[in-house]
């Protein structure tokens, strides 16, 4: 029988505190009373009990994914649809008396938790990403090959399955959005959902460096990186993987996601871990064959007289020129949003690099706007 997460109600007549509630915990229960069953527009108060109360109505009883403590605090976890993810927060008054407090994602919008923070490549063939239905605008996998499919998945933004288990999950974050959630507290519940996967991580668009900038995080510079470093201690099996620019936060989810998988395929090989990582650094499959198919066609150009490709080409703003170079030869034309998607960087960069070209006299740039193209230059 899985764990159960029990409502009741309160058998004292006319009690402040109605509901009854038993937290799973080993090696005896939490037993708290409440005055509503799910906390939403702000956090619930809780009362402990020593024991549970004799004629106490069951109301309903949820199966726990997850009932862990965490320093000051529980995290719940439940199994249904809405309403799922909670914390419990002990804390103390001025008086030194023990306070227990409930808190959701809905809840911790409104204030701030009083938690502190202590001083690819792919596989053989297509690979089937599944995209979360209540994700937005997603990752369009353009310059990988992937089959995508939207439907609803139990956590994070994106997963792969084996069979019918889902074997890996990103859950997929923008800088601020990243910020916003680390401080308010719901990032650690995603987390702690997260961690009962078999594997799972966080994606963040963004530089890491950019969480000691006050203008994008609204928060004192330091601190945030401090609680990035306690979430991740917190959670080791979710690791947090900052990219530079959305693209680049694409390819590389679809890269870790095909490295899980071959993993967990090499575990059905009965194969280790270490020898299906030595398979990545040399290249070599079980086949005898590479292991990882490249997304695109190879694309070759010259640099100072060496050969550079887009599969091993540096993401120095030298490689990026010679791949926009040898673009340009194969297909005539090249423009900043190509540029910058081959390359999995941003705009701006993208516009540096050719600009810089043009500077240089090996490009010429026609058009404004969204028609700027550039082409090679003519050498007489």
């Amino acid at each position: 029988m899985p764990r159960q997460f029990i409502i009741a109600r309160n058998p004292v007549p006319n009690s402040r505190l109605p509901l009854l509630l038993s937290l799973p915990l080993a090696p005896r229960p939490l037993l708290l009373a409440t005055r509503a069953d799910w906390p939403v527009d702000k956090d619930l108060y809780c009362h402990e009990l020593t024991e549970w109360p004799e004629g106490a109505e069951v109301l309903e009883s949820v199966p726990v994914i997850s009932c862990q403590r965490r320093g000051s605090s529980i995290e719940l976890v439940l199994n249904r649809p809405q309403r799922r993810r909670s914390l419990f927060v002990f804390t103390a008054n001025k008086y030194g008396n023990r306070l227990v407090f409930w808190r959701s994602e809905r809840s911790m919008r409104a204030t701030r938790p009083g938690v502190r923070a202590p001083q690819a490549r792919g596989l053989d063939g297509p690979m089937r990403v599944v995209i979360d239905t209540r994700e937005r605008y997603p990752w369009r996998f353009a310059t990988n090959p992937v089959t995508v499919e939207r439907r609803r998945l139990p956590v994070g933004d994106y997963g792969v399955f084996d069979g019918d288990e889902l074997a890996a999950v990103v859950e997929r974050k923008k800088l601020k959005e990243f910020a916003a959630a680390a401080v308010n507290g719901q990032l650690a519940l995603a987390m702690a959902e997260l961690s009962t996967m078999p594997r799972a991580a966080v994606v963040i668009e963004g530089r890491l460096g950019k969480l000691l900038s006050t203008d994008e995080t609204r928060v004192r510079p330091g601190w945030l990186l401090n609680l990035t470093a306690a979430l991740q201690a917190a959670y080791p099996n979710v690791p947090l993987l900052f990219a530079e620019s959305g693209p680049l936060a694409a390819d590389l989810t679809y890269r870790w996601l095909s490295a899980c998988m071959n993993l967990r395929r090499a575990a059905h090989r009965g194969r280790s871990a270490s020898e299906a990582l030595g398979d990545v650094l040399t290249d070599q499959g079980a086949g005898g064959g590479p292991l990882f198919a490249p997304s695109q066609p190879a694309i070759t150009g010259l640099l100072d007289g060496r050969t550079v490709s887009r599969e091993d080409a540096p993401l120095d703003q030298a490689g990026r020129q010679a791949l926009a170079l040898a673009h340009v030869a194969e297909c005539g034309a090249i423009t900043v949003a190509e540029h910058a998607a081959r390359c999995g960087i941003t705009s701006p960069t993208a516009s540096k690099d050719l600009h810089a070209l043009v500077a240089e006299g090996r490009l010429v740039a026609h058009g404004r706007a969204r028609g700027l193209r550039f082409e090679a230059a003519q050498t007489s």
